[in-house]
């Protein structure tokens, strides 16, 4: 009985030791098979191979009759040959198709509520070299092939944002509709994986909020796809933490790093207020705004570095010229880096984004309705 009892003993520490692994700058633990994570901010490398160099730009010349008049980071896919589609979020919606070297190939989408037309673009994304753009106005989502070719129509339960593909038979989206809770007509913020045909296969994240006092940032994602793998920043005021999904919609690891709670300066929050006010006509609750979440961008490089975009504190940190970079590799942090911008980078601005594609890296400038093309 005795040597029994000291045999499972035995076995339960060895299962202990095995799910856990921990080095002088990160550790790793396993709990009901997902793998965590749990980075220092203790750099693991001197140097990392990132140096961005400037390739064109794009919209550039406001005088040009294809001038896009206004858009941000879901108004810009690729397709399987490199060339770029950018929507215009004025308006007088059109989309633009342009080569991998910039250039105009043509343009399509027009104003309008018949086949084809849209009100206000909400998002363009390609995929399988199907350009799906919404209509921000009814909804709708409009299918054009990569020539710019009306396909068809798709009526989709909710409104639809910051739709990305997910390997060549899925997408992934922020959808939102309507809810009446005792009476009063709530948000409801949903994070899914849907098919091509826009129907729902599974909700990663759900939530409800008053559509009157819907602040920013935290109505907004921040995820990047893989072929295989979802990776999704965490709405999270006291944690950094990205979760990694696989295509069923799984939990599979969590990538996590040390982080100290930063409140909002005053003077970011009137800049939140301007914008919201600018672009949504809604009214902000400035006393949700005191903390930032922790993570505000999440990439993945052509190396298959996961690149998390933290919130700073800009008092402490005191640098507003770029925009910081964590490094990871497998999921290990290695090194920050801070991408400079030619305008001081003040994250509640709104107005600089970012988005790897194509083993490019695009740098989008809404304020200057100009989007950046980088090597690196």
């Amino acid at each position: 009985m005795k040597l029994t009892n000291t045999l499972m003993l035995l076995t339960l520490l060895f299962a202990v030791i095995n799910c856990t692994k921990t080095d002088e700058n990160y550790s790793i633990t396993e709990s009901n098979n997902v793998k965590t994570y749990s980075n220092k901010n203790v750099p693991s490398v001197e140097v990392i191979d990132f140096n961005p160099r400037k390739m064109f730009s794009i919209n550039d010349d406001p005088n040009s009759a294809d001038y896009i008049s206004y858009f941000d980071l879901d108004l810009i896919s690729s397709d399987s040959e490199g060339n770029i589609y950018i929507g215009d979020m004025g308006n007088s919606p059109k989309v633009n198709k342009y080569n991998k070297d910039g250039e105009l190939i043509t343009s399509f989408v027009k104003l309008g509520t018949g086949p084809g037309e849209v009100g206000r673009i909400s998002f363009v994304c390609v995929s399988e070299d199907t350009v799906y753009v919404g209509d921000w106005n009814r909804g709708i989502v409009s299918l054009f092939n990569k020539s710019g070719e009306f396909i068809k129509q798709i009526n989709p339960k909710s409104s639809l944002f910051q739709v990305k593909p997910l390997g060549t038979d899925k997408l992934t989206a922020l959808m939102f509709n309507n809810e009446t809770v005792e009476k009063k007509i709530m948000l409801r913020m949903k994070i899914a994986i849907l098919d091509r045909s826009l129907n729902i296969e599974k909700i990663l994240y759900s939530h409800i909020s008053d559509p009157e006092l819907l602040p920013e940032p935290d109505q907004w994602t921040y995820m990047a796809n893989t072929d295989s793998c979802i990776y999704l920043g965490v709405d999270d005021k006291k944690n950094y933490i990205v979760n990694i999904y696989d295509k069923s919609g799984e939990v599979k690891e969590v990538v996590r790093k040390s982080y100290s709670v930063i409140e909002f300066e005053q003077s970011e929050i009137d800049k939140i207020e301007k914008y919201v006010k600018a672009t949504m006509n809604n009214r902000l609750n400035r006393n949700t705004l005191k903390n930032k979440r922790a993570v505000v961008g999440v990439y993945i490089d052509k190396r298959g570095h996961l690149i998390v975009q933290p919130s700073v504190d800009i008092n402490k940190d005191g640098s507003t010229s770029g925009i910081p970079l964590d490094f990871y590799k497998d999921n290990i942090f290695l090194k920050s880096v801070i991408l400079e911008t030619e305008n001081p980078y003040c994250y509640s601005d709104f107005s600089v984004f970012l988005k790897f594609m194509d083993n490019k890296l695009y740098l989008i400038d809404s304020m200057r309705n100009l989007v950046e093309v980088y090597e690196y």
